[in-house]
């Protein structure tokens, strides 16, 4: 009974990563130069390495014989799937399975933040800032706060990409990528390189500090996005088999009611005593 306490403990002290973690650990990445590979597509992903794999738990084909779904079990791939290359690493951040983070979220469009790492905590999970051009947080939907824009609008019914539909940073948000409605339903998406991302404006420090925007740092991994600016949009990390983002790519695609084979989430462990 005791070690079940100890256990159960153990989970409670446990919570999702946050999005300014993901953030934090993709910035080493990029500062010691090591750009973590993964289980994803050969197609779309040049960090991917067919002699590369780790322990396969799943795996579908088609009559063609390619594959559909191979999730991995976690941390069984090579070191150099890990963020620093090493077996003491932190594995899989480059494909397997999209990955929720916490703390960042788009409403229609506009970019929703909770400070800090204060989204670690459960009784901060409603603290959502939006922020002003010049970086400072204040109340959701006020005026000029920093919005996922696209090139083109769209009023199809109909999941697809919209072709010609790039999203990039603005202080408006004129083009729907689902007019005329904001509603939770998964209809047209806009996507980019991360690298090629643009915006109307000096974009402020703190979006780029959430890895939402580029910094000077380069990306060699030819890092996607992926972007719904309608209704209301949890932020993805990671990528998937099958749709690889680099480490420095996200998706704001889905809502939180959606769940798929290639979704999860990462556990990290606060040690409220101190004791590690």
């Amino acid at each position: 009974m005791k070690i079940f306490a100890q256990r159960l403990k153990k989970f409670l002290t446990a919570k999702v990563t946050t999005n300014i973690e993901y953030a934090g650990i993709s910035y080493l990445c990029a500062i010691q130069n090591f750009y973590p590979h993964g289980n994803a597509n050969v197609d779309i992903d040049e960090n991917f390495y067919p002699n590369e794999s780790g322990r396969i738990t799943f795996e579908k084909r088609n009559d063609a014989g390619r594959i559909l779904i191979r999730r991995m079990a976690t941390g069984s791939g090579p070191a150099n799937w890990a963020h620093d290359g090493t077996e003491n690493g932190i594995y899989d951040l480059n494909g397997n399975v999209w990955e929720t983070a916490e703390g960042v979220r788009l409403v229609n469009g506009e970019i929703q933040i909770i400070p800090d790492n204060n989204a670690a905590l459960f009784e901060n999970w409603n603290d959502w800032h939006a922020v002003t051009s010049r970086g400072k947080l204040t109340k959701k939907f006020s005026a000029n706060t920093w919005k996922f824009e696209s090139t083109k609008f769209d009023s199809e019914k109909v999941f697809k990409r919209i072709e010609g539909a790039i999203p990039f940073l603005s202080l408006m948000r004129e083009n729907s990528m689902h007019a005329p409605e904001d509603i939770n339903r998964n209809f047209g998406f806009g996507t980019c390189k991360f690298s090629e991302m643009t915006a109307t404006k000096k974009v402020p420090e703190v979006l780029k500090a959430q890895m939402l925007f580029p910094s000077e740092l380069k990306d060699f991994t030819d890092s996607i996005i992926w972007v719904r600016n309608y209704g209301t949009r949890r932020i993805l990390r990671g990528g998937m088999w099958g749709h690889s983002t680099g480490i420095f790519g996200y998706s704001f695609a889905a809502t939180w009611d959606d769940a798929s084979p290639g979704m999860g989430f990462r556990i990290s462990y606060i040690d409220f005593e101190g004791k590690i």
